[in-house]
């Protein structure tokens, strides 16, 4: 039998960490974009959510 997720969230929601598969997914969701997308903008400008969302947006993607 399949366990439910529930909501995962991440502790730090300030950070985004990407280590575990639910992390990854969780963020992806919140970015709607997908793992390479999220992959590089980490990589370019680091793990804290606002410079995540300020690297994503400069990509002309319209992200919440």
């Amino acid at each position: 039998m399949h366990e439910e997720l529930i909501d995962w969230q991440p502790t730090d929601i300030e950070h985004v960490t990407i280590q575990e598969p639910w992390e990854l997914d969780f963020w992806m969701s919140h970015f709607q974009v997908n793992g390479n997308r999220l992959r590089r903008a980490i990589a370019s400008v680091g793990s804290r959510r606002s410079d995540v969302l300020a690297n994503l947006r400069g990509s002309g993607r319209t992200i919440g």
